[in-house]
């Protein structure tokens, strides 16, 4: 019995070498940007395209809730969360950009962020933030990225993205969008404050998570799911109107930007910066998060 040293991967979970417990490669494989396999020699990987396994009769990719067809880069369904994601067709396969994004579950899109110089782009962006921020005299905003930054206690993984979606996924991180800002009222919100807004989730998420003991839940957590099963008509639900109507409106007020008083009001726009209100490009793609 061969007993399998490990796989080595490209930054999207794909096995492209397989060794022995000798360090000796007995399988190797190339895919083409949509997982349908270029070149193959040997035996010995489990599983293949973004770490995840292949029927051998039908060559067709099991990706959680949906199967995929790599040959054509598309699910045989759609999409069960396709609502979340109006601007895609729901047999995409991870938006269309496979290099940058996974959707090994087939549901979720992930932000891979292995790109060159996509980690230093997330530094710099943040550290403007923050820089604006401090400018403005927005100080709760300052301590709450410098804490998520600096703290021994928790981690907050970031990733930057240019489709326009900000969100916190508990165990995934923040995805963020520094040039994508809020229209509201006739006046744009920075992509920053919608960093604050994300970040406030992820702190709270994060350190609940810490404090949990195996399955069992502590107080944090359990007070932020109350919040998010918590109804609210205007902000969707108590989480949402605890960030908004706190940090999210003082940091508002305190840079000179529109607040805003509902969770779904407002459209994702294009700007340069991500502390800049100007509009670049409008979006179609109106606010569901």
């Amino acid at each position: 019995m061969m007993a399998i040293h490990g796989n080595r991967r490209s930054h999207l979970g794909s096995a492209r070498i397989t060794l022995d417990n000798a360090a000796r490669v007995i399988e190797s494989r190339s895919y083409t940007a949509f997982g349908d396999e270029l070149t193959s020699s040997g035996t010995g990987a489990r599983t293949s395209y973004i770490g995840r396994e292949t029927d051998n009769e039908s060559d067709l990719g099991f990706y959680g809730v949906r199967l995929y067809d790599p040959t054509y880069g598309r699910f045989l369904s759609t999409d069960p969360l396709w609502s979340k994601y109006l601007p895609l067709q729901s047999y995409q396969y991870a938006g269309n950009s496979p290099v940058m994004m996974l959707d090994d579950g087939g549901k979720e899109i992930e932000w891979a962020n292995e790109e060159p110089g996509m980690a230093q782009k997330a530094q710099q962006y943040y550290g403007l933030a923050i820089a604006y921020f401090k400018a403005a005299g927005a100080d709760e905003a300052v301590e709450l990225l410098e804490n998520a930054r600096d703290s021994k206690d928790f981690t907050v993984r970031l990733s930057i993205n240019d489709i326009g979606q900000d969100r916190y996924r508990e165990k995934h991180g923040v995805d963020w969008d520094p040039n994508s800002g809020l229209e509201v009222d006739g006046s744009i919100q920075s992509p920053a404050l919608g960093l604050v807004h994300e970040m406030a989730h992820a702190v709270r998420g994060e350190l609940g998570r810490k404090e949990k003991t195996g399955d069992q839940a502590g107080p944090v957590l359990i007070s932020l799911y109350k919040d998010i099963r918590t109804a609210d008509p205007v902000y969707s639900n108590a989480e949402e109107a605890r960030v908004i109507l706190g940090i999210e409106f003082l940091t508002a007020m305190a840079t000179g930007e529109k607040p805003r008083f509902s969770h779904t009001s407002g459209k994702k726009v294009k700007v340069a910066e991500p502390v800049v209100g100007t509009c670049v490009e409008q979006t179609s793609q109106e606010v569901v998060k």
